[in-house]
């Protein structure tokens, strides 16, 4: 999904209601797929700018300048310099609106989730559930995740049924307290992939439950990784060596010895072990869980202190 147009769509959809999409970052994305959602209303063409944003470091008071076409040249006026005057394309005054409900629908419908999309709450999508009967809901900003009663809504509105929050990423504090509620956040862009046609589809295990009862889930293609529900944002390297670790679980030995992290990351594994706990506490964790997490034996290494079938190791 990363450098897609369904990428930049739900980047600019965070921004609420008046999402839009400029034609700047637009125009390399101009084409086939841009053309089919415009004929399904997912985005529209606006007027054209008339005006500009003021100059990175304006000192002049404007809120705006004035566009102006000089000799065949379209120019962002400065009225004070014009050597501060910003030169412009056709595309550059283009701008589309953005249909988030229709956005969110083109992915049921890709998706083959339910036969239609329903809004829970402004700004709140139901578009249907997993074949394990969990009910998928799908939110495009996190101000839709603040309106008052929420959480009561949502479980009253799906009753018993489990429940998968398609939504931006939050922080670990929000998440926590919709798994707290017995729903269950997953960040949307990192469930979609394109599908051979071009659209954009979710991955049914990262909506059904069973996936998220593991206390550990690496993701080797999209170097992701969480931990009790929690999504980390880990550095590549510390990605690296946790995505090792988890790898041994499952072996008749477990343990890393010194040597292999060495020869893994070309540093001292004592050292590279304190860098990948303190990454552990910086994402939230507590130095304790940490701690107990991550066992340290002598003259065997390190090991995750988790059994094989708490983790999940997917493409």
């Amino acid at each position: 999904m990363t450098g897609t147009i369904y990428a930049l769509l739900l980047q600019q959809s965070e921004l609420g209601s008046v999402a839009s999409l400029w034609g700047r970052p637009a125009s390399r994305h101009f084409g086939k797929t841009f053309d089919r959602l415009l004929a399904k209303g997912v985005l529209s063409e606006q007027a054209p700018a008339e005006t500009w944003a003021t100059c990175r470091y304006c000192t002049c008071d404007y809120d705006h300048r004035l566009i102006r076409e000089i000799n065949g040249r379209l120019l962002a006026i400065c009225p004070w310099d014009h050597k501060a005057d910003d030169e412009l394309t056709p595309d550059d005054l283009r701008s589309f609106a953005i249909n988030r409900e229709r956005l969110v629908d083109l992915i049921r419908v890709a998706s083959d989730l339910g036969p239609a999309t329903s809004e829970v709450m402004p700004g709140l999508w139901r578009i249907g559930e997993t074949r394990g009967g969990r009910s998928v809901l799908v939110a495009l900003d996190r101000q839709a995740l603040a309106q008052p009663g929420l959480m009561t809504v949502i479980k009253a509105s799906e009753q018993a049924r489990d429940v998968t929050l398609l939504c931006p990423e939050l922080p670990t504090p929000e998440a926590q307290a919709f798994r707290d509620a017995g729903i269950t956040p997953v960040v949307l862009a990192t469930a979609l992939s394109m599908s051979d046609a071009g659209w954009p589809v979710l991955d049914p295990a990262m909506l059904e439950p069973d996936i998220h009862r593991a206390r550990i889930i690496v993701r080797r293609a999209a170097e992701l990784l969480s931990i009790d529900g929690l999504d980390l944002r880990l550095s590549r390297q510390m990605n690296k060596l946790f995505t090792a670790l988890a790898d041994a679980v499952a072996r008749p030995d477990p343990f890393l010895s010194p040597y292999a992290i060495e020869d893994l990351m070309g540093r001292e594994g004592r050292d590279v072990i304190r860098e990948l706990r303190a990454s552990l506490i910086a994402e939230g964790f507590e130095k304790a869980v940490v701690a107990d997490l991550i066992e340290t034996r002598r003259s065997r290494g390190w090991r995750l202190k988790v059994d094989a079938s708490e983790v999940k190791i997917l493409a």
